[in-house]
């Protein structure tokens, strides 16, 4: 538990059994993990991971199971694909454009907590629009703002405690850490229920919480006022640490590889020229997102992946897996394997390359998940992503000065250990006089 990717990188072999109170299993076989993400809706549950996320998720698509969740994913994901390029992709450059108002050229700054807080000022403008967090939006650091979010920091660390204890307390019990958290879903559902209610009152608009509320309004039957807090309170935190954690990771190996960052940046100075990123140029923007492809095999934000079997069954590698049994898909571990990538510690673009984007084989790069439960919003944060990169490396670069990555540290995303000091600096100015982060 000290050293969990130091006990991955220890494992060897097809299913390799862990000791968690009970065994549990380690598949580390490409068939064999397809074979479990493909059939996640009828051999395997979320488990015990996800049911201690139930509180705060409710009984969205997050944590909904069985026919719940298909059709879930029938009908918000027609809504997310049929409005998201217009609530999600726009408004993302728009902000990052604002955010980097903050940082002073040259003067250091903390580039996951900047990272984190610019994310989340994103999705909270694509689901609400502009009411949902107005003091930071506006770079106001007001009261309601630091409560909502200090509430969604004391609820993934709880979750997170939870999933990772062999003994975790059930929530009955009145411990401190179950009162933080219960106060902190309460902070969360009462900000949720005032962007609903204003919108149903006609006081607020916009955003995508729009579109559920069309859907809640036309048809309640399909959509009640509690699942549109859920889906929305799932959109709103399910994506934005994760975003913030491969944005984070991947300028910090564009800051360790020059050549890849100078490169990156010439396609997106050919592409966008004077313009502002725009969803037009995501097609032609093709080494960006190579990069951030790249950047998530290394460093996935779902470092592990937790399943429970619910039959009997015989995997492709013909291991048996017994009903009841936990088992642990394991991105991270997949796709460093030396047998599945050529030099798999190298940050290589390249690699995703149109000419060799399938020289690996399949089950063994899934850093969105795969099978019936992937990421519903996987296309859209590709294409974020390019946008927000595009708008950062445009004219700017971001200087690390001890030129070494940070630890990763393993939580419900793989973060890195941070404060991470950085500066950021004009693309034009490639002299990078070093600052002594012992004074940041």
């Amino acid at each position: 538990r000290s050293n969990p990717l130091g006990l991955l990188d220890q494992c060897h072999g097809d299913v390799v059994p862990l000791r968690l109170g009970k065994t549990a299993w380690l598949v580390l076989n490409p068939a064999d993990t397809e074979h479990i993400l493909e059939h996640s809706e009828t051999r395997y549950t979320k488990g015990r991971a996800f049911r201690f996320g139930r509180q705060l998720y409710g009984n969205s698509l997050l944590v909904s199971e069985g026919e719940e969740h298909r059709r879930q994913v029938r009908q918000i994901g027609r809504l997310f694909f049929q409005h998201a390029a217009k609530s999600f992709l726009q408004p993302a450059v728009d902000i990052t454009k604002r955010w980097m108002e903050r940082w002073k050229l040259g003067e250091p700054f903390d580039l996951w907590s900047s990272l984190l807080e610019l994310t989340l000022a994103i999705s909270s403008r694509a689901l609400f629009g502009q009411d949902f967090l107005p003091g930071w939006l506006t770079n106001q650091n007001d009261q309601q703002s630091r409560q909502i979010l200090n509430a969604y920091d004391e609820a993934m660390d709880h979750v997170a405690r939870q999933n990772f204890s062999l003994l975790p307390l059930p929530d009955w019990i009145p411990s401190a850490g179950n009162r933080r958290y219960k106060q902190a879903i309460r902070t969360l559902n009462t900000a949720l229920q005032s962007s609903v209610e204003k919108r149903l009152s006609g006081e607020a608009s916009g955003g995508f919480l729009d579109v559920l509320l069309n859907v809640h309004r036309k048809t309640p039957a399909l959509l009640s006022e509690n699942e549109v807090r859920d889906q929305a309170l799932v959109l709103l935190l399910g994506g934005y640490e994760s975003t913030a954690t491969a944005l984070c990771w991947t300028i910090l190996l564009l800051a360790v590889h020059d050549p890849i960052r100078q490169q990156l940046q010439e396609e997106i100075q050919r592409v966008v020229n004077t313009d502002v990123p725009h969803s037009n140029h995501i097609p032609q923007l093709r080494y960006t997102g190579q990069v951030f492809s790249e950047s998530v095999r290394l460093y996935p934000p779902p470092w592990l992946i937790p399943r429970t079997s619910i039959c009997d069954e015989t995997l492709p590698s013909g291991h048996r897996i017994r009903s009841n049994s936990q088992v642990f898909l394991s991105p991270y571990c997949l796709q460093r394997n030396p047998r599945l990538f050529e030099n798999p510690l190298r940050f290589d673009p390249n690699r995703f390359a149109s000419n060799g984007q399938h020289a690996f084989p399949s089950g063994c790069y899934f850093p969105f998940g795969a099978g019936p439960r992937h990421c519903l919003g996987e296309s859209i944060a590709r294409s974020q992503a390019a946008l927000i990169i595009a708008t950062l490396f445009r004219c700017h670069y971001f200087h690390l000065p001890s030129k070494e990555l940070p630890p990763a540290n393993p939580l419900l995303t793989l973060r890195p250990t941070f404060p991470i000091p950085v500066q950021l600096k004009r693309a034009n100015d490639e002299s990078e006089n070093d600052f002594n982060p012992m004074t940041y």
